[in-house]
C-alpha cells in the first residue's frame, strides 16, 4: 500500500515558526541545534520542519524542548481550546453584582476599643442603610472614587498627621 503524503497545515507553520524563534533567540544554526539536541535528523529535515512543510513528530518535540528548556506544547502551535461562559460569574457568587452603597471604607480617627467597635459597628449599619454616619469616620464614595495620589493628600496624610499629634500629646 502506498504511503498517503502529508498535507502541512497553518499549525505545522507556525510550530515551525516557534521553533526558529528559539534557535535565533540562541543565536545557534540548524546544524548546531540539531547536534546538541539530539534531533536525530539531519539540519535540512530540521528547516523543513521550521518551514511547515512536515509535521513534528513527539520524540522530536521533546528533544527540542529540552534543548530549550521549554515544554513541548510551547512549541507547537496548538490552538487553545475556547472556554464556555460560567452560569454564575465570580462577582456574582460573591454576592458583588449589587448596586455598592455609597461610601464602604472608613478610617477611624483613634484607635479602636470596645466602644468605638460598637460605635463602628453602628456606621456600618447605617452606611448600609444610607443613614447618616459618624463624621469621625472620612468615608470615600465607591462612585467617584480617588486616586493614589488625592488618597493620601486628603485621607492618609491627615489621619498621620492627627494620629502623630495625639501620640506627641500623649
Amino acid at each position: 500500500m502506498p504511503k498517503t503524503p502529508y498535507t502541512p497545515t497553518p499549525l505545522d507553520a507556525a510550530t515551525g515558526a516557534n521553533i526558529r524563534a528559539l534557535r535565533q533567540r540562541r543565536g545557534e544554526t540548524l546544524k548546531q541545534t540539531v547536534e546538541a539536541s539530539g534531533f536525530g535528523k539531519d539540519a535540512s529535515t530540521l528547516a523543513a520542519t521550521e518551514r511547515g512543510e512536515r509535521l513534528l513528530t513527539d520524540l522530536e518535540a521533546t528533544k527540542l524542548a529540552a534543548h530549550f528548556n521549554t515544554t513541548a506544547d510551547q512549541i507547537r502551535a496548538y490552538p487553545m481550546p475556547a472556554r464556555p461562559a460560567p452560569a454564575v460569574t465570580e462577582q456574582a457568587w460573591l454576592g458583588n453584582d449589587k448596586p455598592a452603597a455609597p461610601a464602604l471604607f472608613a478610617v477611624p480617627d483613634a484607635e479602636p476599643n470596645d466602644a468605638g467597635l460598637q460605635r463602628l459597628a453602628a456606621d456600618v449599619f447605617a452606611i448600609e442603610s444610607l443613614q447618616p454616619v459618624d463624621p469621625a469616620y472620612e468615608l470615600i464614595d465607591l462612585k467617584n472614587p480617588l486616586t493614589p495620589e488625592q488618597y493620601r493628600a486628603q485621607v492618609w496624610i491627615p489621619y498621620l498627621e492627627a494620629r502623630y499629634a495625639t501620640d506627641q500629646t500623649a
